[in-house]
């Protein structure tokens, strides 16, 4: 008998995280960035769509027809389960890739997506995607592909090794993978307490034992502990792809856009020096030592007009998703941490306080800054999405067809979210994707769609929901015991939830 699993670990379900890198409106901005023109999304597909959460996000936030596949039966039941309770229009698979490949009932597709998966299948399974990619991609049609990535990850090739010998030498059968998983964590700890010599000439490995032993063992079983696990160089990427017709065109990191962050005015002078651009993007991972890139390939790359840029600049709308007190004006590059100047963000944020969307045109007249360019404008913007502090959001059309989804879809995760951890993304009608939110936080926001209008009674809907499944409060790393110790913590966050967070979930559409 063929064993179906083909190495990869299934008796683990994969963490419940959302990625905003497969939103098509994430690509749009992205490529627009670049100059590069993006389809209207109509059909999209993702490969690999672990939980689920992700593919139906964005089907439910936008007028997007979602398709996927995820040949771990639990975790497509899941996605299954949340594309019929929001009513979207996602189609949802549980076949292998080779099965989906070999659908008669796909649509040709606008966007295709596969985040983390490519590092983790075997060859044969690449070249299956690959194929998929070069018959079912339109022309103009986006790529999004996410791996681990060499020279980064090169200085841990020989400890993934060891994890992977450990697992099949020393483990007992009779203990379940998340044991075998936390024995090995600790194995390694205790070798590299030894000083061996390959820890000292490779020191950056003691820091990442040091995040993996902190980490989720559900994550871990999926990100190191699968027969195949491949970090790749950017050529070789480029090499699988091609045949298929497909060029790079950018990060979608929207900070990589910028080289001040990454890399100094010498290296870029070197790079520039480079007229081959795959040898170039393959330096440059060198330059900053590349452990994970996120990119947008797109087939058939054509400019954008100088009518269509204006159009874009005009009609873009953003909108401030994190209140200002938990905003840094500092970004964290191999560069170091470099300061932005408070004289151009904080106009910026005072306006967009107001948690309301704005183009960039309404926020240069409503600012009003004379020294306030209208590129330096534009680089700010980038900046604060690329810290996350803001985001795009869609026409208004897309938002009032699907707003009855996304509630729809929310209802079902916060209910999910009290017996499945991690489930931390809500579906906003208005950026087309999600926007992370606690589990206590989830809980509020359903006590005020419930009538409940004071903090007070938040606070006691969420610790009658918590303590019906046997849950508690953390606070400071710590579990609290008694229902007054969570009581009276809930009722804290309640008051902060009241004045900070629901004006912004409200200006998203989820409250």
């Amino acid at each position: 008998m063929s064993d179906w699993t083909e190495g990869y670990v299934t008796d683990v379900g994969y963490i419940f995280g959302y990625y905003r890198e497969l939103s098509p409106l994430h690509a749009k901005i992205a490529l627009h960035d670049c100059n590069v023109a993006c389809p209207e999304v109509q059909t999209a597909c993702e490969l690999g769509f672990g939980q689920g959460m992700s593919i139906n996000i964005h089907a439910a936030a936008s007028k997007t027809q979602w398709y996927g596949t995820d040949f771990i039966p639990q975790q497509a039941d899941f996605a299954r389960q949340m594309a019929k309770a929001s009513g979207a229009d996602a189609h949802i698979f549980n076949d292998s890739f080779e099965a989906f490949a070999q659908r008669k009932d796909l649509p040709d597709f606008d966007f295709i997506g596969l985040h983390g998966i490519w590092s983790w299948i075997s060859n044969n399974n690449r070249r299956i995607i690959v194929d998929f990619i070069k018959k079912k991609l339109k022309p103009g049609g986006v790529l999004y592909v996410s791996y681990n990535t060499l020279p980064g990850w090169a200085d841990f090739v020989s400890m993934r090794h060891l994890m992977t010998r450990y697992m099949a030498d020393m483990t007992s059968p009779r203990q379940n993978r998340l044991e075998q998983i936390s024995g090995c964590v600790d194995f390694l700890d205790n070798f590299l307490a030894t000083n061996p010599l390959f820890a000292q000439i490779n020191p950056f490995v003691r820091i990442r034992m040091q995040r993996i032993h902190g980490g989720d063992t559900h994550y871990l079983a999926h990100e190191y502990f699968n027969r195949d696990w491949l970090p790749m160089h950017f050529a070789d990427m480029a090499r699988w792809l091609q045949d298929t017709k497909l060029d790079y065109v950018c990060s979608a990191r929207y900070l990589s856009h910028i080289n001040q962050f990454y890399i100094n005015i010498e290296q870029e002078n070197f790079l520039n020096s480079i007229q081959n651009p795959v040898f170039r993007e393959t330096m440059r991972d060198f330059m900053v030592n590349c452990q994970f890139r996120l990119d947008y390939w797109v087939k058939g790359v054509r400019e954008l007009s100088k009518r269509e840029k204006e159009e874009w600049l005009q009609t873009q709308r953003y909108i401030l998703i994190v209140p200002q007190s938990d905003i840094t004006l500092k970004v964290d590059g191999t560069q170091g941490s470099i300061d932005l100047d408070p004289e151009l963000y904080n106009p910026i944020l005072e306006l967009m306080a107001d948690y309301r969307p704005r183009t960039l045109h309404q926020i240069e007249e409503e600012i009003q800054k004379d020294s306030i360019t209208f590129s330096q404008l534009y680089q700010a913007i980038i900046v604060l999405l690329g810290k996350a502090y803001i985001e795009p959001v869609q026409e208004e059309e897309s938002i009032a067809q699907v707003k009855f989804q996304t509630m729809q879809l929310n209802s079902f995760l916060c209910q999910q979210a009290l017996t499945h951890n991690g489930i931390g993304s809500l579906a906003s009608p208005l950026t087309g994707g999600g926007i992370y939110i606690d589990l206590i936080v989830q809980l509020f926001v359903k006590a005020s769609q419930q009538g409940k209008s004071e903090p007070q009674q938040w606070a006691e809907y969420a610790w009658q929901q918590l303590s019906a499944v046997g849950r508690q409060v953390i606070k400071d790393g710590k579990l609290l015991e008694s229902s007054e110790e969570n009581l009276a913590e809930l009722r804290v966050r309640a008051e902060e939830f009241a004045q900070k967070r629901l004006p912004i979930l409200k200006g998203l559409g989820i409250a």
